[in-house]
């Protein structure tokens, strides 16, 4: 037909989709490639786009929903489709968020195609996931040491201190983080320019990571290439830099710090250098749970987080004060404060 005809026509100069016969392929998983690749052309990240990709072959790839016409494709139809996903891989809130958003934006660049008008995939409501409790509060998985173990902790590092050919540097590291509670990676890019020893204070301005580059796009697959160790100036998630004050017993544990580098022959911007191998994460999990051990707990789930979250449970400790915890560790929201200080019973 004339109408027909039109069609092949429109499918051929514009470069849609085609299938065996020709026709233009509206679905999901036909359209994923050229989403990646409109993707990986925006101002993003390669570890992002790793991301997407990892997603879609965990949670999309060769699923029912994703062999049909998006425009045939209803709310109901996703609703449903993301309740049996949710109750099947017991998903957190945080991680459906996360592969949702995914087909969110596929949506935003078939409708940037004038393929749908509408994006049905953000009109599903996040409430109606049959989430588990744990799920949706999604607490973090670091358990703290207790304010009442920080002698105990002490001891323990100056005592691992003294013995021979030891790394001496991870003990300084739990000594400093079990008081200044930093992620891993902020601990990293902390230089010694940032530390102020006449104010007593550390200035929390970037993160150190590892950044995924996309080396290769070609139909739905991708090749990423990793650098290890980049300094960001940005926070996480948009987080604003933050400057603590420092006990005094921690200002001079750095004035160790610098001195125990000296004696290594190390030179670096850095406090905690990782280009010299002065920081490595694994080692600083394996004495963080050889630490747990020596106080007789389950090492399970104790690793370098749990600096922070000790920390965190320190300042609400001594001040009962969400808000000031909030600030200490840069965070946006006191929901996330309150997942390290909730199980915390503080005497006012």
């Amino acid at each position: 037909t004339e109408e027909g005809l039109y069609e092949k026509l429109y499918n051929y100069y514009t470069g849609a989709p085609l299938s065996a016969r020709g026709q233009k392929q509206y679905t999901i998983e036909a359209l994923y490639p050229k989403y990646l690749k409109w993707k990986s052309e925006e101002n993003v990240t390669g570890k992002t786009i790793q991301i997407r990709e990892q997603n879609w072959r965990t949670y999309y790839k060769d699923t029912d929903i994703v062999k049909e016409d998006i425009r045939k494709l209803k709310l109901k139809d996703w609703t449903a489709f993301y309740k049996k996903l949710v109750k099947e891989r017991h998903m957190s809130q945080k991680c459906f968020i996360n592969v949702k958003s995914l087909m969110r934006q596929l949506y935003e660049y078939a409708i940037e195609e004038e393929i749908v008008e509408v994006n049905v995939v953000a009109n599903v409501i996040n409430r109606r996931m049959p989430f588990t409790e744990t799920g949706i509060r999604n607490a973090i998985k670091a358990e703290p040491f207790q304010p009442s173990e920080m002698d105990a902790i002490e001891k323990w590092c100056r005592s691992e201190m003294e013995k021979p050919r030891v790394k001496k540097q991870y003990y300084y590291i739990i000594l400093f983080n079990v008081r200044m509670g930093l992620r891993f990676g902020e601990l990293a890019a902390i230089r010694w320019s940032d530390i102020n020893f006449d104010e007593r204070s550390v200035y929390v301005c970037g993160q150190m990571l590892d950044t995924v580059e996309v080396v290769e796009l070609e139909g739905d697959r991708m090749d990423f290439k990793v650098h290890h160790n980049q300094r960001y100036s940005h926070m996480k998630s948009g987080e604003s830099t933050r400057r603590l004050r420092m006990p005094e017993e921690t200002c001079e544990l750095l004035r160790e710090v610098r001195q125990h580098q000296e004696e290594l022959g190390i030179q670096s911007e850095y406090v905690f250098p990782v280009e010299a191998e002065y920081l490595r994460k694994k080692t600083l999990n394996d004495k963080i749970k050889a630490l747990a051990e020596h106080l007789g707990k389950d090492p399970t789930n104790y690793h370098a987080h749990s600096l922070r979250a000790t920390a965190a449970c320190n300042k609400y400790h001594e001040t009962n004060d969400l808000l000031l915890v909030k600030a200490f560790l840069g965070h946006r929201q006191v929901a996330m404060t309150e997942q390290y200080t909730g199980n915390l019973n503080v005497i006012g």
